[in-house]
């Protein structure tokens, strides 16, 4: 299977140069499952996600299978039913028997691009791929295994680990936002910031996050574009993260119920706690830090759509490994120190909505410092640079 992992690696890297985050072996199953064991239903090798510039949410899907036998044709309709199930748009396939004419034909008409080896090298020579590639560990199936085989299995991160693997994928970007906060928020004692495995879980669940959260700016940007009603963006967004208006008002008025009733007082609709008046109404955590941080993306959606990414560099090229041999700029041109504050914007309210803030802020936020640091260095030497080229043209 080394061939398949190799493929898979070169697929993953081509997704990342056309501006997808990439995600490996992601595993699907049915959420309506009442039974106690989760049956896998299949897995994708290669998911790559993004929310381009122009506020499109899409989805691409490769496949690799390297076995003589396999049926490009046969192997297209599967990847055709998965892409539905997942709202994918595009897919890839990688085999080792050259698909015919037809077998290409009627894969294209599914929205799959067929390929063999030889095929899928050619392509990938002609797209111009991002150089340095082959020097980041984001892509190599070790560096994977390194990651997601070595957090340590403590009591209390069954959920977060299942719904990360399984729950995620299937989920609505609404529901999937509220989740993974949840999910983090729910583990946040069995969290231990001495563990480099469990500071690289927490960003990998606020890379999630962020990458939600962008899908909804894409859905609800020509809504609230033009708008600064605070309230209106309040009651608009608690409705839409809880599955619209009327599920909101349901659950609300149960959670009131059951504050009111912990507290005594039938007719309380708000508590003290460490000097502090708190609203009952169902929000996630760190609400009004929510909305500012919603305002703060939909000021420049364009530039956070790399939010994402970056994060995903800071997990494996610098939390995971000290790779040093490739910078911030070398994986995403053109990136901005804005792009680069966006991420800490969303990085500090996951962590901070999680309660996590004192425990894993100081690595991951210094993380996203440095490169920031980084990146003002690069652009300064950069403006030097065009400012003596000038001189000389003199």
């Amino acid at each position: 299977m080394e061939k398949d992992a190799l493929q898979k690696r070169r697929l993953g890297e081509l997704f990342w140069s056309w501006g997808y985050l990439t995600h490996y072996n992601v595993k699907l199953f049915d959420p309506r499952s009442a039974g106690s064991a989760r049956e896998e239903l299949t897995d994708v090798d290669v998911l790559g996600h993004k929310v381009s510039p122009n506020l499109h949410e899409e989805r691409v899907c490769g496949d690799c299978r390297t076995l003589k036998g396999m049926s490009p044709i046969n192997r297209a309709f599967w990847q055709r039913g998965v892409m539905d199930y997942l709202r994918i748009s595009r897919g890839y396939i990688v085999v080792r028997k050259p698909p015919t004419e037809n077998h290409k034909q009627t894969a294209h008409d599914l929205g799959i691009t067929l390929f063999d080896d030889q095929t899928f090298d050619i392509y990938r020579s002609k797209l111009g791929l991002i150089p340095k590639l082959d020097t980041m560990k984001m892509f190599k199936k070790e560096s994977w295994d390194y990651f997601q085989n070595n957090i340590p299995s403590r009591q209390g991160l069954s959920s977060l680990l299942s719904y990360r693997y399984y729950g995620y994928w299937t989920d609505r970007p609404n529901r999937a936002l509220r989740f993974t906060l949840m999910e983090v928020f729910g583990a946040r004692d069995k969290l231990d910031e001495k563990q480099k495995h469990h500071i690289a879980l927490v960003l990998d669940s606020a890379t999630h996050f962020s990458s939600s959260f962008l899908s909804m700016i894409a859905e609800l940007f020509q809504i609230h574009a033009v708008t600064d009603n605070k309230e209106l963006l309040d009651d608009y967004l608690k409705a839409y993260i809880y599955g619209g208006r009327e599920v909101y008002a349901h659950l609300n008025q149960i959670t009131k119920k059951l504050i009111q009733l912990k507290q005594g007082d039938q007719n309380t609709l708000y508590k003290e706690e460490e000097g502090k008046e708190r609203p009952t109404d169902l929000s996630l955590p760190e609400w009004d830090t929510f909305l500012q941080l919603y305002r703060t993306l939909l000021e420049a959606p364009g530039i956070a759509v790399e939010v994402p990414r970056i994060l995903r560099f800071a997990l494996f090229e610098r939390i995971l490994y000290n790779n040093d041999s490739v910078k911030l700029m070398d994986a995403i041109p053109n990136i901005t120190t804005h792009a680069v504050k966006l991420s800490a914007d969303v990085v500090t309210y996951f962590l901070k909505a999680s309660q996590l803030l004192q425990k894993f802020g100081k690595d991951i936020i210094t993380v996203l410092d440095d490169l920031l640091l980084s990146l003002k260095k690069e652009d300064e030497a950069g403006i030097l640079a065009k400012s003596q080229h000038k001189k000389q043209a003199k």
